[in-house]
C-alpha cells in the first residue's frame, strides 16, 4: 500500500502529538510505502521550527526515507477541483495524490483534508481515530 502524507500525519512521526503513538505503532506494524511532496516537507520544516535542532535533524533524516512525488500539470488540475473546500497546499496534497496511481491511500489528521480525499476515492489513514471520524 502506497500511502501519501501530509503534514498532520508526518509531524507525528517526529514529534509528540496526540496521535503520535498509534501513528507509529502502525507505521511499525504495517511498514506502509509512504510518499509525500515538496509542500508538505516546507509545512514540516514550519511546524518543527521550534522543536531543538536535534530534532530537526532526526526529522531532515527521517524524511530521506520518504520519497518525494513531484507536482505534475494533472496533479494541478486535479488540486482546482478541492480548491474551494480545502487550503491551497491542502487542495495540492490532494491532487498530487489523485494523480499517482501508486497511491491508494491519504494519511492525514486534518478533518476537511480526510472529508474531501475521501470523496476523492483515496482512502484515509488516521490510526488513533474513528474509521470515519471527519463527519
Amino acid at each position: 500500500m502506497t500511502i501519501y502524507v501530509d503534514a498532520t500525519a508526518l509531524v507525528c512521526s517526529i514529534i509528540d502529538r496526540p496521535e503520535a503513538g498509534a501513528w507509529r505503532a502502525w507505521i511499525e506494524q504495517e511498514s506502509p510505502d509512504l510518499v509525500t511532496s515538496a509542500q508538505v516537507i516546507a509545512q514540516l520544516r514550519a511546524d518543527l521550527a521550534d522543536q531543538p535542532w536535534d530534532v530537526r535533524m532526526s526529522a531532515f533524516e527521517y524524511l530521506d526515507g520518504i520519497e518525494v512525488l513531484r507536482i505534475s500539470d494533472q496533479a494541478l488540475k486535479l488540486a482546482a477541483f478541492a480548491h474551494g473546500v480545502l487550503t491551497p497546499f491542502e487542495a495540492l496534497s490532494i491532487g498530487i495524490a489523485r494523480a499517482a496511481q501508486e497511491v491508494t491511500a491519504f494519511a492525514t489528521y486534518q478533518q476537511r483534508t480526510a472529508a474531501v480525499a475521501h470523496l476523492h476515492g483515496l482512502t484515509v489513514v488516521s490510526p488513533g481515530r474513528d474509521e470515519i471520524w471527519w463527519k
